[in-house]
């Protein structure tokens, strides 16, 4: 059975990344997962218990992804900030850039997720710094990061290896400041 709710919602993933939320309907989710109808219904009564899961399971990798970067930084200085930062990184990874293509169509069409998402990130990455200064230089690189993301996902800039490197060593140092 956990089997047939992780195809489930890894179909959803995949129908919303590439067509949108829309597209993540049951026919389409149970067909793609090789799965029936009332196979379906078992693990999803309807279908915002799937989006549910499907929010879920994006937000537990991207906070995983955090966790694991907080876990290999011996600076403590910035370092949830940088978490994040190469967290959102990460995107460029097949993987998560699918992860990123859902989650921004699930957000955008659903103000639910929105609130959830904006909470949960809130919790996540608080302030980490008493020092005004400090917590406004960390606000501008998450909100780079993010801008850098969403950039990436909608093709918006085309950046060599070279420059994408010094911004993101940029932003890193950013963060190591006091």
């Amino acid at each position: 059975p956990e089997d047939v709710r992780r195809r489930l919602v890894s179909a959803s993933i995949d129908l919303a990344a590439e067509s949108g939320p829309h597209a993540v309907t049951v026919e389409a989710v149970a067909r793609r997962a090789g799965v029936s109808k009332g196979g379906f219904q078992h693990h999803f009564p309807t279908r915002r218990a799937l989006l549910d899961a499907v929010f879920d399971e994006i937000w537990g990798q991207f906070q995983g992804q955090i966790e694991s970067y907080i876990q290999r930084d011996d600076d403590p200085t910035g370092r949830i900030t940088r978490a994040y930062v190469h967290t959102n990184e990460d995107a460029a990874t097949e993987e998560m850039r699918r992860l990123s293509r859902a989650s921004l169509a699930l957000l955008m069409s659903d103000a639910d997720m929105r609130r959830a998402w904006a909470e949960r990130t809130a919790r996540l990455v608080p302030d980490e710094s008493a020092d005004p200064d400090a917590r406004m230089r960390l606000l501008i690189c998450r909100l780079a990061s993010d801008g850098l993301w969403l950039a990436d996902l909608l093709g918006l800039h085309d950046l060599s290896g070279e420059l994408r490197a010094e911004l993101m060593r940029r932003l890193d140092d950013m963060t190591r400041r006091t």
